[in-house]
């Protein structure tokens, strides 16, 4: 009988890590590129609802930073983080906008790494703007 139980215990880690999903925090940097390159390049589309917030912290001199937490389907978006503080008013609604469009777009977040599914469970990730490590920032 303790025989039996060891092969059933074996046999279902086995299952466990063949099967079991791989949690966003081991791909966060992958995670952060890519919600960086889609939230920047959907700012440029006047059809995403997000504000062009790229050029206008260009045109502003000005960064920003959002953090961004997923839990399973729910997204949730902090208000930014704005300096200098006196434009911070311009950004206001970006978080909102943020969080309308990846909500709508779940599919922006990376959801298989080498043929596991990725799995969100109060992930957050913080992003900042202008992208520094962009070619085209890096270039200015």
């Amino acid at each position: 009988m303790l025989r039996s139980q060891r092969k059933l215990l074996a046999l279902a880690g086995q299952f466990g890590i063949k099967y079991a999903g791989l949690d966003a925090t081991t791909i966060a940097n992958e995670v952060k590129q890519t919600l960086t390159t889609a939230l920047a390049n959907a700012s440029t589309a006047n059809t995403s609802g997000i504000m062009p917030f790229n050029s206008m912290l260009l045109q502003d001199q000005a960064v920003l930073a959002l953090s961004i937490t997923r839990d399973g389907n729910v997204v949730k978006v902090s208000p930014p983080g704005v300096d200098p503080i006196e434009v911070a008013g311009k950004y206001a609604e970006l978080s909102s906008q943020v969080q309308r469009y990846l909500t709508s777009n779940l599919e922006v977040f990376p959801s298989h790494r080498s043929g596991t599914s990725v799995e969100y469970h109060h992930f957050t990730v913080r992003l900042e703007f202008p992208d520094t490590n962009s070619p085209d920032i890096a270039k200015r």
